[in-house]
């Protein structure tokens, strides 16, 4: 694990035997996001990146490939609300991205217009926004 820049929390690369063989609080978290993109966590752990912060031993954030093309991988993003504002989705993301560019691949952000911590991530990371599409909602 590697502590973040200010010391507050760790990171964990969920690709490492590290992540796999420690027992973090709220793992569940981090397997909500995997599973909802990936078949199996195995295929995650084989073609996919991803970190986990931890403070203590309790998950507080995590970022990793979500949906993923033969080039690019998306990037997905959650902090838990009570850590937010602490650097945790910026430190995450960015060894995310730096995974994924070290492998060859490109790395794609997309978020709702109205998140604007998200939008201002982004942009911090270097993405740059090169569409914007409109949805329209309907009360069910």
């Amino acid at each position: 694990m590697n502590l973040s820049s200010d010391g507050s929390f760790q990171t964990v690369n969920l690709r490492s035997q590290e992540w796999r063989n420690q027992d973090f609080l709220n793992r569940e978290f981090v397997y909500a996001h995997i599973d909802q993109f990936w078949e199996t966590q195995e295929d995650f752990y084989n073609k996919g990146y991803g970190y986990a912060a931890i403070e203590g031993s309790t998950i507080i954030g995590v970022c990793y490939s979500s949906f993923v093309t033969k080039e690019t991988h998306a990037i997905g993003i959650e902090t838990l609300p009570q850590h937010h504002k602490r650097g945790v989705g910026a430190c995450l993301a960015s060894l995310v991205v730096k995974d994924i560019a070290q492998s060859g691949f490109s790395s794609y952000w997309d978020c709702s217009q109205s998140n604007e911590a998200s939008n201002k991530l982004a942009l911090r990371l270097g993405f740059q926004q090169v569409h914007q599409y409109k949805c329209v909602g309907f009360a069910l």
